[in-house]
Parts: C-alpha cells; structure tokens; sequence
C-alpha cells in the first residue's frame, strides 16, 4: 500500500490543527511552570549585586501571556475542526449511516448457510440439545416442528430445520434465552453483529463480543489466556481499532458531504448514506424519477467517496485488512486453543485453511503446529486409554454412537489440560504395566468431563459462531467494497461535466467529477 496516499485521505489538514491544538492545550499549563519557574530565576538576579534583570510585573506577565497564549490557541485550534467535522459526522448519523446495518440482514440467508456449514451441522449430526426443540404454540408452533415435504437424507433434513428456525427467529423480537429454551439454536451473536452497519462507527459488535462475552470469557479462562497474551495481542488490537476508527470516519465525513450536495441538488430528502453505499440502489425507480441525471450524479458521488477514501479497490481491500484480520486472527487463536477438532481437522476445514484464506499463512506458525502435534498426540492416547477396558461404566460411553458428544466433551477437557487431565493421562500412557494406580483418577476426570457436556458444547458452539461471524465480517466488508468499485467502472467515460444546481447558499457543499471539493 502507498502509505503516504493512504495518510493524505485518511488525516487531513484539518486533522493536522486538531493535533496542534491538542499538543498547546494539554501542554499549557507544564510550559506555563516552566516559564513561571524561568521567569522566577530571572527576577532573583536582580538580588545579585550590580546585576538588573526585569521588575515584578513583568516576571508575572510572562507566564501569564504563555499559558493565556497558549490555552486560548489550543482551544481555537481544536474547536474549528471539531465543529466543521462533527456537522458532516452528525450529517451522516442522521442520513441513516447507522442503518447500514439493513445492508447486512438482508443477507441473512447467506448467513444462516454459513453457521449451518461451519458450525451447526456437527450439532445436528451429534443431536446435541442446541438442535433439539421444545413445543410451544407461539415459540416453536407446530410447522415448525413438522417433517412432513421435507428429504429423507438426515443432513439436508437438519440443513432445511435450521434455516426455517433461524428465519423464524430474527423475525421474532423475543428475548434471546427464551428463543434458545424453545428454538435450541443460539443466534444471539448473530443478532448481535446485525445490531451494526457497514462503515458505521458504531459497527464494534464483534470486538465487544470478543472483550467481555460470557461463553468467551469463559473459554480464556479454560485455555489460560492470561496477561501475557493480553500484552502480546495488544499492539494488533490497537491498530486494529485505529484504523476502524480512521476509515469509518472518513467514510461517515464524505457521506455527509455527498448526502447535503445531492438533496440540496434535486430539493429532496431521499438521498442518504444508503442511497451512496448501498450497491444496487442507484438503478431503483424513485432514483430515475429525480430527472436531471440524478443515477449518473449520484454515483459520482459515491466514486468520489471510494477514491477519496479509498483510492482504488486493491488499496481499499488492504486498508480493510487493517482493522478485519487483526479480529479474525484472535478469534481462531482462541478457537485453536480450545477446539481439537479445528485443530486436527476433521471439521472438513481447519486453523490453515482459515489462516490461508486470510492472507497470512506464515503468521506466528509455531503455535499452531505445536498444537496440532499435541491434539493428534492427545487424541491417539485417549483413545487408546478408552479402548485399554476399565472404563465402561461411563455413561453414555465416548466410544460408542450416542456418546459422541461425550467423546468431544474429554477432547476439549483434554485440549485445555482441564484439571490436569492432559498430565494424567501422559503419566498413564508412559506407565505401560502400573496403569491401574492411574485408574480411578482418569475415571473420574472422564466423568466429569461427561457431565459438563453441554456446558462445553454450549461454549463450544458460541466460539464457532463467534469465529464464523468474524469471518464473515471480512468476507462481506470486502465484497460490498468490490459492489461498490464495480457499480462505479462506468463513471470514468461520462467526462467532466459538473454536477448541476440552482443552489446559491454559501455553506453548500458539492463536488466535480475531477474529485475536488468546492465550499461554495
């Protein structure tokens, strides 16, 4: 990426005196001691014999004029950016910026497919509770709960349910543990993240999700997430959350530019920030019907959005990165830590398929490749420990067909090293013939690993989802980017033709195709 192209339209002139203004306010009253305690020395001299330096009025005055000075500059300086930005940002919240969020539910059924493909068809093929239903006339009505015109092979059958009762549920406004009681699927991250809207500054529902939610606070605590980790993933986090901050305000400043030129053009208030970021609006009936070219004005505003913003589509999908990546990779470090299956592969898909698809696949590899012998390692001495006889008292056993969901169950205690369990079970497998003195404690850490399995499961599925969501936070900030580059290819051959207006106010803002802005 040209950083400096990127550092032109992302921190503007207006940013500079912001920071200006900052460094004077925040320093007045340190350089005000300095001077004072310079000015102090300076009129002491006069103490000294034969020396004359300056009267009492004037040591007072001088710090007086440099803290004054400085206070009042400071101010000024960073009040003219802050209330010709927060016009344009109030502009584009109020121009429905934050409604950006339609963008994302309308396509909800890409994401229903998405969670049943990567995380709920394991559920359904195990019949864990969270696919399991419980009658209710208005919760779970009976169509709902009907077989009936649906396939005979189990999967597409489960396929089907799930996204019926996925669209059942984000229709209804129900508080989400009573969906989950009735419904058994948990979508509550996915209401979550449709609480936020493309290029919205709000748009921070994953990075809260992955800070403080429950399930996940709980999986740090099993996986040993600790302070160190912390302090490692915090430089990412950071610029993570700097660009985000950077890009959506850019975005949010252009739509409120573009959005008081159009309306101002055509005397209307259809125009908003949907109108500009929303792909296929341009070609809808009530645009057509504004007359005087308002398809072809409108998406040179929105061309002067991306390439202000932006510059070009390849450059847009790397600034994206910058705040996309960083929330993906510490959400499949966490599920790698605490999910076997992600690690060793047998989900179909894995820690290097997802790390490869986002660019970085020799990204602090050591770790992963550590945990992959370690899961192979720990699941061929599980198995062999459960094969060994002694254990077939658990209930329902982890070998057998119905105790499928126990068997993952001792997998992720095992992963996490859960009690020690991971320990044990090492000491078991290198005693050879002292095993049974191992015994009965294995026994009981399986047991218990047993009887939490929903607990587990319940953890489990709300990590899947919470990854999966990140994914697809990427995935679609990245494809509505190229929609919106793509509906923009035609605006180059169109010339340069100014955008037409009787406006004659003075604080009007429009533009030219050749990207200038103009303050009328």
């Amino acid at each position: 990426m040209n950083w400096l192209s990127a550092a032109y339209r992302l921190f503007s002139v207006m940013d500079a005196l912001y920071l200006a203004g900052n460094f004077l306010y925040r320093r007045s009253l340190r350089y005000t001691l300095a001077t004072a305690l310079v000015s102090l020395l300076g009129y002491l001299g006069n103490y000294i014999p034969g020396v004359r330096t300056y009267d009492a009025q004037v040591a007072i005055f001088m710090p007086l004029c440099v803290g004054g000075g400085m206070l009042t500059g400071g101010l000024l300086l960073m009040l003219l950016p802050s209330l010709f930005k927060s016009r344009l940002l109030n502009v584009a919240q109020a121009a429905d910026l934050d409604l950006m969020e339609n963008y994302r539910k309308w396509n909800q059924d890409q994401h229903l497919e998405a969670l049943w493909d990567r995380v709920y068809r394991f559920e359904w093929d195990l019949g864990t509770a969270l696919v399991r239903l419980r009658a209710h006339p208005e919760e779970c009505p009976p169509e709902l709960c009907s077989d009936e015109g649906l396939p005979d092979d189990p999967m597409e059958r489960g396929r089907i349910k799930f996204l019926r009762w996925g669209r059942f549920t984000l229709a209804r406004p129900q508080p989400e543990p009573r969906q989950r009681y009735y419904l058994g699927v948990d979508l509550r991250f996915l209401e979550d993240w449709y609480n936020g809207g493309y290029f919205d500054p709000n748009d921070v529902k994953l990075y809260e999700q992955q800070s403080a939610a429950p399930p996940l606070e709980r999986v740090r605590d099993l996986v040993g997430y600790h302070l160190w980790d912390v302090l490692a993933d915090l430089p990412m986090k950071i610029s993570s959350k700097i660009w985000f901050r950077l890009i959506t305000r850019a975005v949010a400043m252009r739509v409120g530019e573009a959005v008081i030129c159009l309306n101002r053009t055509y005397h209307t208030d259809y125009f908003n920030a949907q109108a500009l970021l929303w792909p296929e609006e341009v070609d809808e009936l009530w645009v057509a019907e504004m007359g005087c070219n308002a398809r072809e004005t409108l998406l040179r505003e929105r061309a002067r959005l991306l390439g202000r913003v932006f510059g070009s589509l390849e450059e847009g999908r790397r600034m994206l990165d910058h705040f996309l990546i960083p929330l993906f990779w510490a959400a499949t470090d966490l599920r790698a830590r605490f999910d076997p299956e992600y690690v060793d592969g047998s989900l179909g898909y894995d820690v290097w398929s997802d790390l490869k698809w986002a660019g970085f696949g020799n990204f602090r590899p050591m770790r992963f490749v550590r945990l992959m012998q370690r899961a192979a390692r720990d699941k061929r001495q599980l198995l062999d420990c459960l094969e060994s006889g002694g254990f077939s008292n658990l209930e329902p056993h982890p070998l057998t067909e119905e105790g499928r969901e126990a068997l993952r169950s001792i997998r992720i205690a095992l992963h996490v090293n859960w009690q020690g369990l991971r320990s044990k079970l090492t000491r078991w497998h290198r005693a050879r013939k002292r095993r049974a003195r191992y015994h009965e404690e294995l026994l009981a850490l399986f047991k218990q690993a047993v009887s939490c399995r929903s607990q587990f499961t319940t953890y489990l599925v709300a990590l899947r989802t919470h990854h999966e969501l990140c994914r697809l936070h990427r995935m679609t900030y990245q494809q509505l980017l190229e929609d919106l580059f793509e509906t923009c290819s035609e605006v180059a051959s169109w010339g340069k033709a100014p955008i037409e207006s009787a406006l004659d106010g003075t604080d009007r803002y429009c533009t030219e195709v050749t990207g200038e802005d103009v303050l009328l």
